[in-house]
């Protein structure tokens, strides 16, 4: 029988990357990357051999067995096939079967969970009246990171340099992605998590001091003016050595929308924090045109249905094309009562907080 021979060309992970881009960062990296590997190679033959005592328990499971960790229940058949759970795992390439142990589980959870990497830090256990393994993380010796097969990167060149099983790195479409270099290839896919990472949520932090309530109640209280009108009305909150200031510009103002036709005068090295604008009776809901103006630096604040007793108050940023909502609690100091201290009559009952003056 002939065999065929095939030119075959080795790829990397700068393969998931354009051409272009492969022609430019390729030869620099590649330096980079052999110096690190002399440097090593020198570090090894001087480190000392660690050895390992290895002692894995067998797990009884079935169909149902469930994993609890961090809160969650998974079925253990997330993890293994059918058969391997109900007659075992596979011993090489021999038809002798073994059952599934502690480390085989604690291998496939380490692919999600990066803090399962070092076995002398997880425990696997499985009490004898529950169908449910629960795995526990043990302290780790400070300075020591996780073992080498997890990695969150800050570029593809910071990967290639220090290539780890599973790499995480951003890419410019704002995506992060998982890279898995395994034995036969090397897969690139939009990560559904990063398990080593933290969880971050959307949102905003307000720098600056609290605005105080006066000055949206000014603004509120203009505003109610002209709503007699039916007329919207527009503001700007300026912050200047640690006070705010309300300035009305020179404006056009109508039902629908309003305009200003020139900036405030205002002191040098202030800083606009917010524009504030009215909706008078209508509902505090951002319009088309609100939309479309509202893309700069500061806060956006509307007042709506000024009708009322207490109008509805709507803040939010534009970040990245979008627009994230603020609770006005985090941009104003409140007008209410903030001490129940002086009020012993009411006796609190069934509350999980406890009052500062109490303890």
């Amino acid at each position: 029988m002939t065999h065929k021979s095939y030119d075959h060309e080795q790829t990397d992970i700068f393969a998931f990357l354009s051409p272009d881009d492969q022609e430019i960062l390729k030869p620099a990296v590649q330096q980079q990357h052999d110096l690190k590997n002399r440097k090593n190679k020198l570090a090894q033959s001087n480190a000392p051999v660690k050895k390992v005592t290895v002692k894995y328990e067998n797990l009884n499971v079935n169909l149902s067995t469930c994993i609890k960790y961090d809160g969650v229940l998974t079925p253990i058949t997330e993890y293994f096939e059918t058969e391997e759970i109900e007659t075992g795992i596979r011993v090489s390439d021999t038809d002798e079967r073994r059952p599934i142990n502690t480390e085989d589980l604690r291998l496939k959870l380490a692919e999600e969970y990066g803090e399962m990497c070092d076995s002398d830090y997880v425990t696997l256990t499985m009490p004898p009246t529950s169908n449910i393994i629960v795995p526990q993380i043990h302290g780790r010796k400070r300075g020591l990171s996780l073992e080498d097969r997890h990695g969150i990167y800050a570029s593809l060149e910071q990967a290639n340099l220090d290539p780890k099983y599973n790499m995480y790195v951003p890419s410019a479409d704002g995506c992060v992605y998982h890279i898995r270099k395994g034995d036969v290839y090397t897969a690139c896919s939009k990560a559904g998590r990063v398990p080593i990472a933290k969880q971050l949520y959307e949102g905003i932090n307000f720098n600056k001091p609290l605005i105080p309530f006066q000055v949206l109640s000014d603004f509120i209280s203009i505003s109610k003016e002209f709503t007699k009108q039916k007329v919207e009305v527009y503001g700007e909150i300026f912050l200047l050595d640690g006070n705010y200031t309300l300035s009305i510009p020179p404006q056009e103002a109508s039902n629908m929308n309003v305009l200003p036709i020139k900036n405030s005068g205002i002191a040098d090295g202030s800083i606009k924090v917010m524009e504030i604008h009215s909706h008078h009776n209508f509902p505090a809901k951002p319009s088309a045109q609100d939309d479309e103006s509202e893309v700069g630096t500061c806060i956006y604040t509307i007042i709506g249905k000024l009708d009322e007793l207490f109008p509805e108050i709507k803040c939010r940023v534009h970040v990245n094309g979008n627009f994230l909502s603020v609770n006005p609690s985090k941009l104003f100091s409140s007008p209410f009562l903030q001490n129940t201290s002086s009020y012993p009559q009411v006796r609190v009952i069934n509350s999980d907080v406890k009052h500062e003056d109490s303890q």
